[in-house]
This record gives C-alpha cells, structure tokens and sequence, in this order.
C-alpha cells in the first residue's frame, strides 16, 4: 500500500490539474468554518424517496433559501441551482435588486455554482463580483457578510485558474476576519490553510508551509497553553 505523503511534500510533478483538485477539496473542507450553518436536516441511514425525487420535483416546489441550502447539503447542486435562480428573479421581483434578501439569494446561488463545478463559468464569476460589491454596499467594505462572500469569490477564480486573483481576494478576506473574528479564530485559521494551498499551486512552497504552520498554531496554542514563541 502507497502511503500519500504530507501536500507542501508533494513532488512538483504533480500536473495542475491535481493541484487543483487539491485546492478545491481543501476549499469544500474549510467553508463550514466560513459558512453560516445550513438548516438542519432529518438524517437516515437510507435516503428517503424525497431525497431520491427526479430534478422536476425540486423545481415544483417553492423556492426558499432553506430549501436551496437543503439541495446543496444533498448534492444536488443541479436543482439548487435551479431553485436558487428562481429564488433570486422573485426577491429581485419584490425587494428590489439591491436588498439583503437578494443578496441572501446571491450567497445561495453562487454557492451551488461553485460546489456544483460550475465556477469557470462565465456567469459564475459575474454573479460574484455582484454578490460581492453587493455586500459592500449594503454593510460597508469591512464588513463581516463582505468576508463570507469573499471566499465564494475566491472559489469561483480558483476554479477558473486565477490563483493571483484568488491570493488577492482572500488576503482582503483575511484582513477582515481578523478584525471581525480575532487572530487566532477558526475563520482566521481556515483562510490561513487555504491561503497555504494557493501558494502551494503557484510553486511557492516555503510560503505555503509558513501559512499552514500559521493556520495550526491558534489550535496548537489552546491546546498546551501560552509558550514563549515570539510573533513578528
């Protein structure tokens, strides 16, 4: 049996297409500490036949944002989509197009976009910017909700190849959560360990084993107390 060694330790041969699937399965696992909680959900050993409905069935239903969340969590990102479109042109209809609750309906669609694959789509990246400059708008430009949409922004270039653009966006993203969140917060440590994977794809390996060495330490920290490493 092959035993994978550790990512900053993976040969530079590595293609990039399997860079970034590694960056994509560190950016899925790191948005729950990112991600407002999604509705909870009756959990069974076997789906249920409503789980298992055709897609028709899911567009026949009303759309909420609750029920948009519950289709990504089941990876149905097809119907999320659907639904969360939907969902969008009718707050659109009436709230107006520069509301919370549309941009509420943003964060959703763009979302099931990025976990569905769809991030190099054109319409991927223009309804991110949107969402983004949205935010900004409604909350101001340091605002917590600016942060949240940043690392759907920052999804979508990934997905796409951009990873200067990618760096870019999460480093303002990082900014805010350090201020919003604290330094040694989980939403601080996840931007650090994906901040980490983008280095690591653009071949700057000492850069990336600084940050994921960063994004460990606040837990490293809690667990065995104060030492006296020192911080620049």
């Amino acid at each position: 049996m092959t035993i994978a060694k550790p990512a900053v330790r993976l040969s530079a041969a590595v293609g990039p297409r399997v860079r970034n699937c590694i960056l994509l399965t560190i950016l899925v696992a790191a948005a729950p500490l990112l991600a407002a909680p999604a509705p909870a959900l009756a959990q069974s050993a076997t789906p249920s036949s409503a789980q298992q409905s055709p897609a028709p069935d899911a567009q026949q239903e009303s759309p909420t944002l609750e029920r948009v969340r519950a289709l990504i969590k089941d990876g149905r990102y097809p119907d999320a989509q659907g639904m969360a479109r939907s969902l969008l042109a009718d707050t659109e209809r009436t709230t107006g197009a520069q509301s919370a609750e549309v941009a509420a309906a943003l964060d959703a669609l763009v979302q099931a976009l990025w976990q569905g694959g769809e991030a190099a789509a054109a319409a991927a990246r223009a309804l991110a910017e949107r969402l983004v400059a949205l935010k900004e708008k409604l909350y101001g430009p340091d605002h917590d909700e600016v942060a949240y949409s940043l690392n759907s922004l920052v999804a979508v270039l990934t997905g796409r190849g951009d990873f200067v653009a990618s760096e870019r966006q999460y480093l303002r993203a990082l900014s805010i959560r350090k201020r919003t969140k604290g330094p040694e917060s989980p939403q601080v440590a996840g931007l650090l360990s994906n901040l980490g994977a983008i280095s690591y794809n653009t071949g700057d390996f000492a850069k990336a084993r600084e940050r994921f060495a960063r994004a460990r330490w606040p837990f490293r920290r809690r667990r065995w107390g104060p030492s006296t490493r020192t911080s620049r």
